[in-house]
């Protein structure tokens, strides 16, 4: 508890939504299995190739939202994981770029996950049979994956530890992460190895430019009551409004400040938390970029 107050304490409302209602919604969706709404949580989030036939385009962009952390085990260590990551990673962001702005750069990241990866399954399907068009593309990894990745590759001469095993240069580190994931898992994950390209394409390619800007967000938010100046509250957090941060004021500037978002998020994390960080690295040999130890997901 001691570990988790400090890091909740310094979770804005969205993240304090997303850190409950992520692992509530699991249990939601395994009640509903059991009774004549079984078909509901694959209908909402269930983004496959057969899925996007059937025009539930929705699926691309809230897939992400779904897990099944009781559907065993290691499922429910992974996805207790997997939430630690988010509050790791999640409050900069949000901080960052606005609690609106944020939650619209979740829903495009894993809708161009989603797009990839439904491509490289129904490339698939050709020699694998119909079964690669149901392979869903679901959780928060792969979005944490983008984020971690923009945030090494915003140093890329630099090094980070993995997970005191060996120090690996900034530049390669999302491909080691990628490599774990899979050999643990025994197999290639589609989703984790586009989550890692989309990652190193993001400043290359600038898809930062297909991102909501914190003014688009504000727009957003002068619309809805409940979000105008941070009104909305949410166990004791308020809602980050667009117009208290950096990018505010206009869409070309908040643009370049989105597609510049591993260096400038990464900088200020390190900034804010390297003290805690570097404690927390030496203590469970983790990675110096905050990847604190083993894992394995998808």
């Amino acid at each position: 508890l001691d570990l988790l107050r400090p890091k909740w304490e310094d979770c804005p409302g969205l993240t304090r939504a997303l850190l409950v209602g992520y692992p509530a919604s699991s249990l939601v969706w395994e009640i509903l299995g059991q009774t004549s709404l079984s078909w509901l949580p694959q209908f909402l989030f269930n983004s496959s190739v057969n899925s996007v036939f059937r025009l539930h385009v929705w699926s691309l962009f809230i897939s992400c939202f779904f897990t099944s952390m009781l559907s065993s085990g290691m499922s429910f260590l992974m996805g207790l994981f997997e939430v630690w990551m988010m509050m790791t990673y999640f409050p900069v962001c949000e901080r960052e770029f606005g609690s609106t702005a944020f939650l619209l750069w979740l829903f495009v990241a894993n809708a161009m996950v989603c797009g990839a990866f439904d491509v490289i399954m129904y490339v698939q399907s050709f020699w694998k049979g119909p079964i690669a068009k149901l392979v869903p593309c679901n959780g928060m990894w792969p979005v944490i994956l983008i984020i971690m990745s923009l945030r090494v590759l915003a140093e890329p001469n630099g090094s980070s530890n993995f997970w005191g095993l060996a120090v690996i240069p900034n530049k390669w580190y999302p491909l080691a992460l990628c490599g774990v994931f899979c050999l643990i898992n025994m197999k290639i994950l589609w989703n984790i190895v586009v989550a890692v390209m989309i990652g190193y394409a993001y400043t290359h390619f600038r898809l930062g430019r297909f991102m909501p800007s914190p003014a688009t967000a504000g727009r957003i938010e002068q619309k809805l009551s409940c979000c105008r100046n941070g009104r909305f509250n949410f166990l004791g957090a308020h809602w980050v409004p667009a117009s208290s941060t950096a990018g505010y004021g206009g869409d070309a500037y908040a643009s370049a400040s989105l597609s510049d978002f591993g260096r400038t998020s990464g900088l200020q994390l390190n900034q804010n938390h390297g003290a805690s960080s570097s404690a927390g690295a030496a203590g469970a040999g983790g990675s110096s970029w905050g990847w604190g130890g083993g894992g394995g997901g998808g």
